[in-house]
């Protein structure tokens, strides 16, 4: 929300920020000034109002009011109804939260959001069902499709649209394609290193060691090749790896550490990514293997993607199986010497078949709604998640003119 504020401020329009009580303390000096709570504070003859009456009078005088979800029901907003409302990474949302701000509209609600990315995060299996999803997938409700990719680079842009978005997606003329190698054997700005070591059980959790390590000496190559510090991010698929590679990397201060989950909505120039999982039991590799997740990590990057993990293990998954097959001649084992070891993507499958065969053997015994799908890719700026609700003032004269 605030990353688009921050927008519309520059454009001179007149938008008000609505923020939850608990994050009336955490805002940027440019925001400030737009914030309800200290329009509230400044205003001499509004505080005298009282909250409530004071919130009414400035929402109701504002043209846009930007807020969350949540957000949308709190701050005096459920007293007032909407002639517009506009949901972004309205795939984000699941279904109660989006039925809060849709329940205000008037005119018409306009969804934006991209049904191959996650959806909601939740403990529970009935809050993690994304409506934005449902109305595109299973309903075909009709869309508009933004096409055209702003950060990736070419050679990412056509892999993500190839497996997830049936080849519609478009790079734009002027992306950057340029990168820093970490090895003369990489041949483009996406690159696989197959890492051995093995997963670590922490709590309800797992860490990979020998990838925290590895991620590491790629982190000081890039930094030897000249790249600085605040270039490069790393995003991890669990939480206890992301603490884990944090440590190894203290000194490290300006590269960004997160979870994918976290890191879903930004970009950087150079992305590491740990897949942290690598053992071979069970039928299949968890949340790791889901496609979402997959093109959630693919589109970080503006200029180079390194993936660190199993590609043993990575294969036994029909998402994983076709990126790594139609886009990987060899996959480049731990180590960046100059001349690394290599598999090809052929022996990856044969050695996959072998285990598989071996595991079986062992195992016998057991209108008012208008929807604008935005592929994430093609987003200019990250933006965070967030509901613009519109309403309407009445036309002056000077307006109508």
């Amino acid at each position: 929300v605030d990353d688009i504020t921050d927008r519309l401020i520059d454009l001179k329009l007149n938008v008000v920020r609505a923020y939850s009580f608990s994050r009336e303390f955490k805002i940027s000096k440019k925001i400030e000034p737009y914030a309800l709570h200290k329009i509230i504070a400044n205003n001499k003859k509004l505080a005298k109002m009282g909250q409530e009456k004071a919130r009414y009078s400035v929402l109701y005088d504002s043209s846009i009011i930007a807020t969350t979800c949540m957000g949308s029901y709190r701050n005096s907003l459920r007293e007032i109804r909407f002639d517009y409302v506009i949901v972004d990474d309205a795939q984000k949302a699941n279904i109660p939260e989006l039925f809060i701000p849709l329940s205000q509209v008037k005119v018409q609600a306009i969804l934006i959001g991209d049904s191959e990315q996650p959806g909601p995060n939740s403990q529970i299996p009935e809050m993690c069902k994304s409506m934005f999803k449902l109305l595109i997938k299973r309903l075909k409700y009709p869309a508009s499709f933004l096409t055209t990719t702003y950060h990736l680079p070419t050679m990412v842009c056509d892999i993500s649209s190839g497996l997830f978005y049936g080849g519609h997606l478009q790079h734009d003329p002027q992306a950057i394609n340029s990168y820093a190698k970490i090895s003369p054997a990489q041949k483009g700005p996406l690159m696989l290193i197959n890492c051995l070591g093995e997963e670590e059980v922490v709590g309800d959790s797992y860490i990979n060691e020998a990838e925290a390590v590895c991620i590491k000496d790629l982190i000081r190559t890039f930094l030897k090749n000249g790249v600085g510090q605040k270039k490069i991010s790393v995003i991890t698929y669990t939480l206890e790896q992301k603490y884990n590679i944090m440590m190894r990397c203290e000194e490290l201060k300006d590269v960004r550490i997160e979870t994918t989950e976290a890191f879903q909505y930004h970009t950087n120039e150079y992305v590491i990514v740990s897949c942290v999982r690598s053992s071979m039991e069970g039928d299949d590799i968890g949340s790791l293997g889901k496609a979402e997740r997959l093109n959630n990590v693919l589109t970080r990057a503006t200029r180079s993607l390194i993936i660190v993990g199993n590609a043993r293990n990575l294969y036994r998954n029909q998402n994983w199986r076709n990126f790594i097959d139609k886009h990987f001649d060899a996959i480049f084992c731990e180590g960046l010497g100059d001349s690394p070891t290599a598999l090809t993507s052929s022996q990856v499958a044969e050695e996959e078949k072998e285990s598989s065969l071996s595991h079986e053997a062992e195992s016998d015994d057991e209108e008012y709604l208008s929807l604008i799908h935005i592929s994430e890719p093609t987003r200019r700026y990250a933006i965070s998640y967030a509901v613009f609700c519109l309403k309407k003032k009445k036309k002056t004269k000077t307006q109508q003119h």
